[in-house]
């Protein structure tokens, strides 16, 4: 092997001990030069921490991307005149049927250890009903075939709000008016009648990798309402996507007429089943 003068080579290691005189040589050390240079420390290069825990917690992470269908039981012969002031109102007599409802949904979730993690979940409707919900949760993850493609069980328990509304219909609105505390001024305005919910939800399912990356999973649930109220939800459907305005009043709200079979009433027999199914990718590192 022949060696190449340091002064002379493109190296560009910057870990490498520039030779001098001393170096010319072998270097020999006795025990206390041995001691000393074995004690010898080096400083961490700064932001060195930062950048080992930020990396720690990125590889911790993971994100769902999942679609979710559910049924929707449906109102008959029902009507509704909603009055926000006295130079505004909006009537429809409408019906609806049983149908499968479609929701897409994201989850941030962080892991605890290999088994366990705490996240964070939201979803929004597909189609003309109203649908949110946001939620939070604990899930449990354990190999169940560790040969080949690797199939895990997937198990969560969530704390969940929801909103979820019957598409009434679309309706012009040509001045401003003001409902929920918040002013409306588009031209377009969309009604859903239907309810707000908070309550626990459980979920099981499957995953498996089929990537370095990413996952295939499939899982099914069950929502327990423990409380619910009976609204009217109101939301631009005019204007820049980023700014339309929603809310939502109670169907006992003194300008709403809510008609359900030809009797007055402050429920809606409109709601969502509580399983539902969903399907989805997760990305992790």
């Amino acid at each position: 092997m022949k060696a190449k003068n340091y002064s002379e080579s493109d190296w560009k290691d910057e870990t490498l001990i520039v030779p001098d005189s001393s170096l010319t040589t072998l270097m020999e050390y006795n025990p206390q030069d041995a001691y000393q240079l074995l004690r010898k420390t080096h400083s961490l290069p700064k932001g060195y921490q930062f950048k080992k825990k930020l990396i720690e917690i990125v590889t911790r992470m993971y994100f769902d991307v999942d679609f979710e269908t559910r049924t929707t039981s449906g109102i008959e012969n029902a009507s509704m005149l909603y009055t926000p002031n006295l130079n505004k109102n909006f009537n429809k007599e409408f019906d609806s049927e049983n149908k499968q409802a479609f929701s897409f949904g994201m989850k941030t979730g962080y892991k605890l250890n290999p088994f366990f993690d705490v996240n964070y979940y939201s979803k929004t409707s597909i189609g003309t009903h109203f649908s949110e919900l946001e939620s939070l949760g604990f899930a449990y993850e354990t190999p169940l075939i560790n040969r080949g493609r690797q199939l895990l069980l997937m198990c969560g328990v969530n704390y969940f709000f929801s909103q979820d509304g019957y598409h009434i219909g679309n309706f012009s609105s040509e001045s401003t008016f003001k409902a929920g505390g918040k002013k409306f001024r588009a031209d377009k305005i969309a009604l859903y009648v239907g309810k707000e919910k908070q309550g626990v939800s459980f979920d099981f399912g499957m995953r498996t990798k089929f990537r370095k990356f990413y996952s295939l999973f499939v899982s099914a649930g069950y929502q327990l309402d423990l409380s619910e109220r009976d609204r009217l939800f109101i939301q631009e459907k005019s204007g820049f996507f980023l700014t339309r305005k929603k809310t939502d009043i109670s169907l006992k709200n003194s300008a709403i007429q809510y008609f359900e079979d030809g009797v007055q009433t402050s429920k809606t027999s409109f709601d969502t089943d509580d399983f539902y199914l969903k399907a989805g990718i997760r990305f992790s590192l």
